[in-house]
């Protein structure tokens, strides 16, 4: 199918749907307890996914990262494949893209993306509400796979407790953003991502 004639229609998925297809993945694929979580590793061996670092992708197309029309591939911008310091950026990216692979296979199958030009087209003519969709559900897949709830609501306790006798209070913006900053050392992810998971998983505002 040509990428003028595409005709996109994301499946709604729940965010518990999501988040249980997440688990069901981390069970199969990680080993119990290992932070942070291999997401690389667990692409190109067991999924035997290919690595394809684009020169200047972020640049070109404002993004760092996109499954390939046939899921064998993911294309990854070449600075943040090869960086040390996007290492946190780079986890995210991949197990988003995993999100894709594990959740819109049945999407994927009537797409076509060939180039950089391919997906430029296909980002302008997807629905905004397809398209809307189609990211969300592969965040909160790559969110919960990398940020097991239990754990995160272990590490937020424990951080918690530091606060007491201070005169931070645990729902203050500012013991959030020192929480989360905290706690995305031990996952290996940005404060960003904490601070998401914490709302999402109602366990802070």
């Amino acid at each position: 199918m040509s990428p003028n004639n595409w005709n996109i229609k994301a499946p709604y998925l729940r965010s518990e749907t999501i988040w249980q297809r997440a688990e069901e993945f981390r069970a199969q694929y990680v080993p119990s307890g290992e932070l942070p979580i291999n997401v690389l590793e667990i692409v190109e061996f067991d999924l035997g996914l290919e690595f394809v670092p684009v020169k200047d992708l972020r640049r070109l197309a404002d993004i760092s990262s996109f499954l390939a029309f046939d899921r064998t591939k993911i294309m990854i911008d070449l600075d943040e494949f090869m960086q040390e310091r996007f290492e946190k950026r780079l986890r995210f990216t991949i197990a988003h893209e995993v999100g894709h692979y594990m959740l819109h296979a049945e999407v994927y199958s009537h797409i076509e993306i060939n180039s950089i030009e391919d997906w430029l087209e296909f980002q302008q003519t997807i629905p905004y509400r397809e398209y809307t969709f189609m990211e969300t559900h592969a965040n909160e897949f790559a969110g919960r796979l990398l940020v097991p709830l239990n754990l995160l609501k272990t590490k937020f306790a424990d951080a918690a407790k530091l606060l007491e006798g201070t005169e931070y209070g645990i729902d203050d913006p500012a013991a959030i953003s020192y929480i989360a900053e905290s706690i995305g050392k031990d996952f290996g992810v940005t404060a960003q991502v904490i601070a998401r998971r914490l709302r999402n998983e109602r366990i802070a505002s």
